[in-house]
């Protein structure tokens, strides 16, 4: 175990290097790049994750921002590359690849975007629904985690009661959870909407779980919220034809 854990934390570190390149070639500025990947470093969420235990998908961080580099350096097919083994870590991980999808169709690059997408999507219902469920002799714990959303629930009542039980649930600790978590990077993903509206899945996915460890984006199994954000609050400007 001991080596799981040097290895999980090792490759969590190195992640500081693709970041700081990838920031410093988005905003031209070395002093950005070195406070972006320290900052991350240091992050308190990130170390409260690293010390729950050994959990594969930490070691995603490296990939996705490997891919940022390659994303904002224009090479789509790279980018695309940095991103498959994400898709060995956890069955959550095609939410990243979804988002990485629509940034490389707004940065237009359409067919890999596309691409992208169709590979994460069928990856997903595989995994989800073919191969977990064979594994494990029958379905998994989703339903438990999202099924207070509609039960008791009748069709005409579903969308009511699914709205305010999610406005309830996410009101209470992730709310509080997301915002330690953009203050912690001083709120500048909000200067990349666009890059900030591709996370909103993955982080609304894990604030209405309501397994607790999922719901809190400071543990290990809500890596994708940690990194996406961080992943946006690397682009200065948004999205054009000239910017990184």
């Amino acid at each position: 175990i001991e080596l799981l854990l040097v290895t999980q934390t090792t490759l969590v570190a190195a992640a500081a290097l693709p970041l700081y390149y990838a920031v410093r070639k988005a905003t031209s500025s070395g002093t950005a790049a070195l406070a972006m990947s320290i900052g991350f470093l240091l992050s308190p969420q990130l170390h409260k994750a690293l010390d729950f235990d050994f959990h594969p998908e930490l070691m995603g961080f490296f990939f996705v921002f490997l891919a940022l580099y390659w994303l904002v350096a224009r090479r789509p097919l790279t980018t695309i590359a940095a991103l498959l083994p994400l898709l060995l870590l956890k069955e959550d991980m095609p939410l990243i690849l979804g988002a990485f999808a629509v940034l490389l169709v707004c940065r237009g690059s359409r067919r890999e975007g596309f691409a992208l997408f169709m590979i994460a999507a069928a990856w997903a219902v595989a995994v989800v629904l073919v191969l977990m469920p064979w594994i494990r002799g029958g379905p998994g714990d989703l339903t438990e985690r999202y099924g207070y959303l509609v039960v008791d629930s009748t069709w005409r009542s579903i969308v009511p009661d699914l709205v305010s039980r999610a406005l309830q649930h996410v009101w209470s600790r992730p709310l509080a959870a997301a915002l330690r978590l953009a203050g912690s990077i001083g709120f500048v993903s909000v200067l990349s909407p666009l890059a900030l509206l591709v996370a909103g899945p993955a982080l609304l996915l894990a604030a209405l779980s309501s397994h607790p460890q999922q719901s809190q984006p400071e543990l290990p199994s809500a890596m994708t919220p940690l990194a996406l954000p961080r992943a946006a609050a690397g682009r200065r400007r948004p999205i054009d034809a000239g910017s990184g």
